[in-house]
């Protein structure tokens, strides 16, 4: 919760700023007599693409997060897409790229909403992994069919993970993070042994 609470503050950053400026535009126009009717019309109608911006950020979120009742088929592609559309904005302010490898898109039947929360929360773990090390970095998503199974790959430029805590990072409440639960890695190993059958 506190990870998607703090993308959805992300992501109404500009938005909250544009609007921002755009009500200390409609004050200064009218304050100076230069508010016609069609300039007021013109700043609520962007006022309110704002507004519709900041709620459809909500609903991605919502419909993200929502679990899934049945198996169905699902793009590895799309929900690769989904992530970055998340995490994109928090990504590139913090000079951080995300590298995608996918030569051809791959369809898996599964829970779509678990599993691009499992994959959410590995990249959002490689940025976390990147920003403690204070650098510009990289993160790298591979997506391959071998064997006749869908194969998803995540590497980043943080640093590798210590070998004394290997063992350990599957665990649940297991962190190595000052405000970390323990958690996230915990239920993406549950979502794809228990859910997605790799």
């Amino acid at each position: 919760m506190g990870e998607m609470i703090g993308n959805i503050a992300h992501q109404w950053r500009q938005p909250i700023n544009a609007l921002g400026l755009l009500l200390a535009n409609v004050k200064d126009s009218y304050d100076f007599g230069e508010l016609t009717k069609e300039e007021l019309d013109r700043q609520v109608k962007t006022g309110n693409h704002l507004v519709q911006q900041m709620s459809t950020t909500i609903d991605d979120f919502r419909n993200f997060f929502r679990p899934d009742k049945e198996k169905a088929p699902f793009s590895l592609l799309a929900t690769l897409a989904e992530v970055r559309e998340i995490l994109g904005s928090s990504l590139a302010s913090h000079n951080i790229t995300l590298e995608e490898d996918v030569p051809h898109d791959i369809t898996v039947t599964g829970y779509a909403n678990e599993y691009a929360q499992m994959l959410l929360n590995l990249v959002n773990n490689a940025k976390e992994a990147i920003l403690a090390k204070h650098l510009a970095g990289r993160i790298r998503v591979e997506i391959r069919e071998e064997g006749g199974m869908a194969v998803v790959r995540v590497s980043d430029s943080g640093g590798g993970i210590p070998e004394e805590v290997l063992p350990k990072i599957f665990d649940p409440y297991f962190t190595t993070k000052a405000k970390g639960t323990g958690i996230g890695l915990y239920m993406a190993k549950a979502i794809v042994e228990n859910n997605m059958g790799g």
